[in-house]
């Protein structure tokens, strides 16, 4: 029968990473790749329109498997933030149409 320490190594995915880690340092390595993983989908979850505090915690809890999983997932269509709205930014020039080299010599 495997021991607790090999069964986490496994089931964290941190012995997929580094099979050939010791297990005396395996909860040193675990913490610290957990917390790196925990970063990692915060920032992917941010750029996928996620909720970064809420996979914050699934990646420091389930490690590779929620960074593999938000690696995978397909981007939500509207991220956490409402689409601007009509207001006084929407007479800003860069929301103009802007002619093309073409269009320009036409109109003068």
């Amino acid at each position: 029968m495997p021991s607790l320490e090999t069964t986490v190594g496994y089931v964290s995915g941190l012995y997929l990473l580094a099979p050939t880690l010791q297990e005396g340092s395996l909860w040193p390595t675990l913490c610290l790749v957990h917390v790196l993983d925990a970063i990692l989908c915060r920032v992917f979850a941010r750029q996928s329109g996620y909720r970064e505090n809420v996979w914050m915690v699934l990646g420091f809890l389930t490690g590779l498997w929620a960074v593999v999983f938000l690696l995978l997932a397909t981007r939500r269509k509207h991220g956490p933030f409402a689409p601007p709205s009509s207001s006084s930014l929407s007479d800003h020039p860069s929301n103009r149409e802007v002619p093309t080299v073409g269009e320009r010599n036409k109109q003068t």
